[in-house]
């Protein structure tokens, strides 16, 4: 736990909040969607089931905020 609070100290001095909150969103993804896979395909554990949906749309809703992130940032270099 500390050197994910540490990487994501890290990423919020460089990127700002809304890469921090895009960081968050792809660990609730990777822990709802990737790791609940996992657990019912190598170990049949199958209590977690209802969380891969909403671990997928975590990991679209972090893409959508690193988007938006950039898209930011973008517009704020052109000006």
């Amino acid at each position: 736990m500390k050197i994910a609070s540490r990487v994501l100290f890290v990423i919020a001095c460089v990127m700002g909040a809304a890469s921090v909150l895009s960081a968050l969103l792809f660990t609730a993804g990777l822990l709802m969607f990737s790791l609940n896979i996992c657990l019912i395909h190598l170990a049949d554990i199958t209590v977690f089931r209802a969380l891969t949906p909403y671990g997928g749309m975590a990991f679209v809703a972090g893409w959508l905020a690193l988007a938006s992130w950039a898209w930011r940032l973008q517009a704020h270099k052109a000006v």
